[in-house]
């Protein structure tokens, strides 16, 4: 079923009220005054045409009907409506009602009509019947009004003052927010954006324990932004601060690791040790300075590769200067099967850096003898693994310069021819040299071979020529 609307409801009140009879106003529920109460909920009779009932000392107490002799109450609308024919203005206070073409909005209230002085009150009364307006009090003279003065428009929608501290000029929207517990920006958060949050710093290291935090207005004695700190005890332990090398393995940086120091410690605390065992720093001595010797007493050199001194006096000689090599005679890069390494002073220059040398001087090499690379002729530069057949035999008196054990003769290819034109032995000697005296023969064929030389009898011809077979691979 459908509700009569507001309007229908005062066109019904209204009309009643034309006919000559006024509209009853709905009886009061019964609210006896000495009834007994402890909340104003137990004496209410929940109508708003017979006035607020509430509980006033011990009892219930009914105030005034809401609506006055010239108009009628409408409950479902909670209102009253101004009886026209009766008077236009039943609340007297100069303003029609609403309903007779004026524009009183509250025909009951004589303090609530257009052009009224809106009034601050905590009751929200809307005095200029503008709900937008709530009643300018400025009781710190600082031009904000005061929040508390507000109303309240149909839609629920609040207007109120943006002072949230009327009494102190210094709290109002346009001022800048102060770390002091107040809300000088009235924005409802207190020392927003200023706060620090920081942590108990009880070693005053600049770093603080975590769990110990809180929100304080500036970084004081006793406090610390951070909350890294792994001894809170000992200031000289805290992220950051530089470890040291100790016996006790304190962990000053709070890595987790005591002694962690970039390359590792030499020594601990400040003792003295010897240095100089050889030579010229034999007895010199240095100090244990953050972890690592200091210079010794005697003032090193540049290490010189002799094997006998220790001239940078670290204890050792040579270092760096030697390297293991293996006899080579005859300066081929391959060493005798009976070669055995030795340390010798590495040759820097460029001829000897790369392989088979890398660093051996001369006389050496740094391939080791082993299975295809020992040298079986250590005396004779052409014979080594690899090495190409030769005709005439090697220093070591055989043909093997390959040193796969087997002999091997190169064949002599060349040709004897003589020149007619030459006129006498020494040209004709000088154009000769080892060779066939005919054809080269095939593998194993006889042919007659030339030692060297030429006779000469008007022309050149080979000394002599000797059956020779042709060597075969």
């Amino acid at each position: 079923m459908r509700l009569p609307s507001l309007f229908a409801i005062v066109l019904v009140t209204v009309s009643i009220a034309a006919c000559g009879g006024d509209a009853p106003p709905p009886a009061d529920g019964g609210i006896d005054a000495s009834r007994a109460c402890a909340t104003d909920r137990e004496c209410d009779d929940g109508l708003y045409c017979t006035g607020v009932e509430s509980c006033v000392g011990g009892h219930c107490l009914a105030t005034p009907r809401p609506c006055g002799t010239a108009q009628t109450c409408v409950e479902p609308a909670r209102r009253c409506i101004t009886l026209c024919a009766t008077s236009e203005d039943a609340d007297g206070d100069g303003a029609r009602a609403v309903e007779c073409g004026g524009t009183d909005c509250d025909d009951s209230d004589p303090d609530r009509y257009p052009g009224n002085t809106e009034v601050c009150d905590t009751l929200r009364h809307d005095e200029d019947c503008d709900t937008s307006t709530y009643g300018f009090r400025d009781a710190d003279h600082d031009d904000y009004p005061d929040a508390t003065c507000c109303n309240v428009d149909a839609d629920g929608n609040m207007h109120c003052g943006n002072d949230c501290d009327d009494n102190m000029p210094g709290m109002h929207p346009a001022l800048a927010e102060v770390c002091n517990g107040l809300d000088e920006d009235c924005d409802g958060l207190i020392d927003e954006a200023i706060l620090i949050h920081a942590f108990v710093d009880a070693d005053h290291d600049g770093h603080g324990v975590a769990g110990t935090g809180m929100d304080v207005c500036a970084i004081e004695p006793g406090l610390a932004r951070s909350s890294d700190d792994c001894d809170d005890v000992d200031a000289m332990r805290f992220p950051g601060n530089p470890e040291v090398c100790d016996a006790m393995m304190i962990d000053e940086d709070c890595s987790g690791v005591g002694n962690d120091v970039p390359g590792g410690c030499d020594c601990t605390g400040t003792g003295t040790a010897v240095c100089g065992t050889v030579g010229r720093c034999t007895g010199a001595t240095h100090m244990c300075d953050a972890g690592h010797w200091t210079p010794c007493t005697i003032v090193p050199t540049t290490e010189v590769c002799d094997r006998l001194t220790d001239e940078d006096c670290d204890g050792m000689i040579d270092e760096g200067l030697t390297r293991s090599c293996y006899r080579d005679r005859d300066g081929d890069g391959y060493a005798s099967d009976a070669a055995a390494a030795e340390v010798v002073c590495r040759d820097m220059t460029a001829g000897r850096a790369g392989a088979p040398w890398s660093g051996c001087p001369s006389g050496y090499t740094a391939r080791a003898p082993g299975a295809g690379t020992v040298d079986c002729c250590d005396s004779d530069g052409r014979a080594h693994p690899g090495a190409g057949a030769q005709t005439a035999r090697s220093a070591c008196g055989t043909f093997d310069f390959d040193c796969d054990g087997h002999e091997t003769i190169a064949e002599v290819t060349t040709v004897l021819t003589c020149r007619s034109s030459h006129s006498d032995m020494a040209s004709c000697n000088a154009d000769l040299t080892r060779g066939w005296c005919g054809p080269v023969p095939a593998c194993g064929a006889m042919q007659g071979l030339s030692a060297h030389g030429c006779w000469f009898q008007g022309a050149c011809y080979p000394s002599q020529c000797w059956p020779t077979a042709m060597p075969c691979r």
